[in-house]
């Protein structure tokens, strides 16, 4: 029982990180490189594309080029089918909250990231 405990709070820990990562990612002050490794390869398409549309559209922009950093207010983490689970994490930058959800499968050895969207 408490070695399922502590993986669950392994796995939320991660998935918290990558929220904020991906956060970040799109307000430019990560490189999509930097998930790489957690995204299949589908869902890496289309993070570095929605990085690249950000960056485009802070340049086009008359508005202010630095991007405060995100804090993680809260996440949860819902069971799926076997070996996969959903996840939203709520970020909070200034003012403004913003909901990161995710799907993660489980594969050998490894989770892998197969959705990921900013709400």
């Amino acid at each position: 029982m408490e070695q399922k405990f502590q993986k669950q709070q392994n796995i939320s820990q991660v998935v918290r990180q990558l929220g904020q990562v991906y956060g970040e990612v799109l307000a430019g002050r990560r490189n999509p490189e930097q998930l790489s490794k957690w995204l299949d390869e589908k869902t890496y398409l289309q993070v570095a594309s929605e990085h690249a549309m950000f960056q485009r559209m802070r340049l086009n922009s008359k508005g202010p080029d630095e991007i405060g950093s995100f804090e993680v207010r809260k996440s949860a983490i819902f069971p799926c089918k076997r070996n996969s689970l959903e996840a939203v994490v709520l970020l909070q930058n200034g003012k403004s909250v913003r909901a990161v959800s995710l799907r993660m499968d489980y594969i050998p050895q490894r989770w892998r990231i197969s959705y990921i969207e900013l709400i």
